[in-house]
């Protein structure tokens, strides 16, 4: 038996479903023919959003500071020069010689002849500058003389010989 589209529903009988409102609107629905009030469907609520990502909250690095540079090295001192030999009167060599000191002697700055009184040639001649000056053997020592010259007139040292 068709019900005619506005005609009241026999007793016991449901009407028409009445139209569902549109998704997600969250309206309701269209009332029914005659009769039935139908609710239509309530729209969903979207769900909140995420709460985005807190930032880290990092904060940056410090710098490092570089380190303190090295201190400098202090010059060195230079070793004092050897002291001069003092003067002794029969100092015995290394091979049991005994060296003989002549008399303080002045040298020029030109050949000086010095008498050693040995006797023979000596085979040892020491000399021991006694003032700011430079003294070497001019010539070779013979049996009567040594030979010393300076580096300036007036030069005086200390004269050792021995045989």
């Amino acid at each position: 038996m068709a019900i005619p589209l506005f005609a009241t529903p026999p007793k016991g009988s449901t009407g028409p479903t009445g139209s569902t409102g549109p998704t997600g609107a969250g309206t309701t629905g269209v009332t029914g023919v005659t009769g039935a009030t139908t609710t239509g469907v309530t729209g969903v609520t979207g769900g909140t959003g995420g709460v985005g990502a807190t930032g880290a909250g990092t904060t940056g690095v410090t710098g490092v500071t570089g380190g303190t540079g090295g201190v400098g090295v202090t010059g060195v001192t230079g070793p004092t020069g050897p002291t001069g030999i003092s003067g002794v009167t029969g100092v015995t060599g290394a091979t049991g010689t005994t060296l003989t000191k002549l008399a303080a002697q002045t040298i020029a700055a030109s050949p000086t002849t010095i008498a050693h009184g040995l006797g023979g040639t000596p085979s040892r001649v020491l000399i021991t500058p006694t003032s700011n000056n430079t003294i070497w053997m001019s010539a070779a020592s013979d049996g009567t003389n040594i030979y010393l010259t300076a580096s300036a007139g007036g030069s005086t040292c200390d004269v050792y010989v021995a045989l």
